[in-house]
């Protein structure tokens, strides 16, 4: 019985051993990794870090503390992490990358104008900003998907953006070009979310304090207006976006607009529609609290 136990002690310690060593090794490719990528941009930027680990379950690369200066210059950027999930390492122009940027310290004194209307909504000087992207490439059917393209502030709210492009190349001899293609790229689908995160609230409490009204007064004149708008509105399709748009106001947590075509549609030729409405229709756009 004793042996059992001294045997599966053993065997743990073993896992444990195998599983560090094989962190560390890992970790020290990875590492190594960065160096060459930070090599790269050396001419122009100038980039720090204080870490790089590796999570051997799911492979994402951890680089922790980051700093980046461009070169002859006294800004300062600061990141906690970036998160590689993947990324394709094979081709020049990687077929797929996903990653996150957590932390991003912004000083909205370099807003200029606009930092004066984020101090009234209660912001200070600095705040933290999350970036997150994953697209994938399909060469065969020249499909661009991106997913989930994230833009996040703290106490403000999250912006989610994901799309599906056809008829596009990326492989490194057409890249140059792509700007000239861009009438051509097919729009399959496309979505967009906000997450609010008392953004909204701390709009409506600022435009209640300029009419010199408390913010349930405000919120009525406003529900009261959104109300009349639907009320005249003779057009079904745009009656339930408003519905949507003033369930948000009522409970802003997440609204989301989504675009999909009943075929896929030419940039090139929606870039040509000047009516809205016609140009919703088309997209068969939805609005969703």
């Amino acid at each position: 019985m004793k042996n059992t136990k001294i045997l599966g002690i053993v065997i743990i310690i073993s896992i444990i051993a195998v599983y560090a060593g094989a962190k560390i090794y890992v970790t020290k490719l990875a590492k190594a990794e960065v160096d060459v990528a930070i090599a790269e941009t050396s001419d122009t930027t100038d980039i720090t870090y204080k870490k790089v680990s590796v999570d051997l379950l799911g492979m994402d690369v951890h680089i922790s503390d980051i700093t980046v200066s461009p070169i002859n210059s006294d800004e300062i950027l600061k990141i906690n992490e970036i998160i590689i999930h993947d990324f394709d390492k094979e081709s020049e122009v990687p077929t797929f990358f996903s990653f996150s940027c957590n932390g991003i310290e912004v000083n909205i004194k370099e807003a200029g104008k606009e930092a004066d209307k984020l101090r009234a909504l209660g912001y200070k000087d600095k705040m933290l900003a999350n970036i997150s992207a994953h697209y994938a490439f399909d060469k065969e059917k020249k499909e661009l998907t991106l997913k989930n393209i994230g833009i996040g502030a703290e106490e403000a709210g999250n912006i989610m953006i994901s799309f599906r492009l056809g008829n596009i190349n990326l492989e490194q001899e057409a890249v140059q070009t792509l700007f000239f293609t861009f009438p051509s790229l097919l729009l399959h689908d496309a979505q967009i979310t906000y997450e609010d995160d008392s953004f909204i609230e701390r709009v409506m409490a600022l435009e209640a304090q300029k009419s010199q009204t408390t913010l349930e007064e405000f919120k009525k004149s406003l529900f009261e207006e959104l109300d009349e708008k639907i009320a005249n509105e003779k057009d079904d399709y745009t009656k339930k976006g408003l519905m949507e748009i003033k369930g948000f106001f009522e409970n802003p947590k997440k609204i989301s607009l989504t675009a999909s075509p009943s075929e896929p549609l030419p940039l090139g030729a929606l870039m040509n529609i000047e009516d809205p409405k016609e140009l919703i229709k088309l997209l068969n756009i939805k609005i969703k609290s």
